[in-house]
């Protein structure tokens, strides 16, 4: 069952400094899409922060604004504060539930790798998350990769090795990899290293 995640917000002054939103613990923010006049609001920084830790970049979100019609968007960019490591910034885009969007969905890791559990070899991840081209209603949480099949070290799984549904989701970066490394220090690893340099 999907997840339900709800932000209420008010529109915003942009003459309004942002330090009176401050006190009033308020986050600055703006909504944007394609069919959707720009307009700038202000969030509760809590309710932000505690929707933002469950719903992510992957999850929609119906954005509430002055108590009106619920706005389905997608958290398109955070920003936090470099000193007080708050939030203090937030991008929504506004989606069309009827066309493709593109979309950052982070990665699940299941299983576990026989070079990691045989030969004391890491996983180095080149990214935590695949670019996907799909309708909202089709956006998944999170993509499973089942790591099980990596038996040698230095052998890796492609996002295009990913079993995905070509009839909902397009895949953007498909030049991205998921490989095995050895870990520094381990013996059995290195030998296995200097095996394959040999070969």
């Amino acid at each position: 069952m999907t997840k339900e995640f709800t932000i209420n917000a008010e529109k915003r002054d942009s003459a309004v400094k942002r330090s009176v939103l401050e006190d009033e613990r308020k986050v600055p923010a703006v909504v944007y899409g394609a069919n959707f006049e720009s307009t700038a609001l202000s969030l509760d920084a809590s309710e932000i922060l505690r929707v933002y830790r469950k719903a992510g970049t992957s999850n929609l979100v119906d954005l509430v604004i002055d108590g009106g019609k619920p706005v389905k968007v997608l958290v398109k960019d955070l920003g936090i504060h470099p000193v007080r490591h708050e939030i203090d910034h937030v991008d929504f885009y506004a989606v069309d539930m009827k066309k493709p969007t593109d979309v950052l969905v982070p990665f699940t890791f299941t299983g576990v790798a026989p070079a990691v559990k045989n030969y004391g070899a890491v996983l180095a991840i080149s990214h935590e998350n695949i670019l996907l081209r799909c309708l909202p209603a089709d956006i998944p949480a999170t993509i499973e990769v089942d790591v099980s099949g990596l038996k040698e070290v230095q052998d890796s799984l492609s996002v295009a090795d990913l079993n995905l549904d070509e009839s909902k989701f397009r895949i953007m970066n498909l030049d991205s990899k998921i490989t095995i490394c050895a870990a520094a220090g381990r013996k059995g690893a290195a030998k296995k290293l200097k095996e394959a340099a040999a070969a």
